[in-house]
């Protein structure tokens, strides 16, 4: 499943192995912009924790 706020779609693999897009109100640019900061902050603890310094 990919997800894009920026243009208002999502897209699935449907059964056939084919994407099958749906469309939204594409996201302002705030959200999208905390959305990346989140996914930042996660991946860094998640490198953080897997290289034992979380300890």
């Amino acid at each position: 499943m990919r997800i894009d706020l920026e243009r208002g779609t999502i897209t699935t693999m449907n059964r056939a192995n084919r994407p099958a897009p749906w469309q939204f109100a594409p996201c302002p640019p705030e959200v999208c912009h905390a959305v990346r900061r989140a996914q930042l902050l996660a991946r860094m603890r998640r490198i953080v924790e897997n290289e034992g310094f979380a300890d």
